[in-house]
């Protein structure tokens, strides 16, 4: 076993595509830096069009990238990743996977849909409209409805999946 640092990197040895050296990487990637820094205009991934104060938390997502949002119960989640895979995926058109272990996907469109429409999430899942007048909303509705069929934003099935099922699918 070839030790660094008392640290076993058999891993280096057997399979060198999973791994980059220090060596390899310290001179590009300080490059990109040097790039960034002299041309500001200089892009790094997808950047976030109704979140521009997120562009320097995250440095422009890429292609692949997964987002896994935790917090408590009734902190936002799930507002915060469908605002994410509007801006992604019905905004800028980037094709979105959205997974949500607890909503169906009829509400999750609903609740896109409603913010897009500006009419109130509960009025929408309940087709009862008070604050709203219902031919306005209606219309409204599938106004975003024709825009999401039209887009990228691509939604699972999980919470109506057995657990085998989701296992086999994954």
């Amino acid at each position: 076993t070839a030790l660094r640092n008392g640290v076993s990197v058999d891993l280096l040895e057997k399979d060198p595509k999973l791994t980059i050296r220090p060596e390899d990487y310290a001179g590009e990637h300080f490059k990109g830096i040097m790039e960034r820094a002299t041309n500001p205009e200089t892009k790094k991934g997808i950047h976030f069009k109704n979140f521009p104060e997120l562009n320097n938390t995250f440095y422009g997502l890429q292609g692949g990238d997964l987002i896994l949002i935790c917090a408590q119960s009734g902190h936002g989640k799930t507002a915060l990743a469908l605002n994410i895979s509007d801006d992604f995926s019905i905004d800028q058109n980037y094709v979105g996977y959205y997974a949500n272990a607890e909503m169906r996907d009829e509400e999750l469109t609903m609740r896109i849909a409603s913010k897009r429409a500006i009419i109130p999430t509960q009025e929408v899942m309940s087709a009862n409209f008070i604050e709203t007048n219902k031919t306005d909303a209606l219309v409204k509705l599938s106004d975003q409805y024709d825009i999401m069929a039209k887009k990228n934003l691509i939604l699972s099935r999980i919470p109506i999946m057995s657990i085998s099922t989701i296992r086999r699918g994954y």
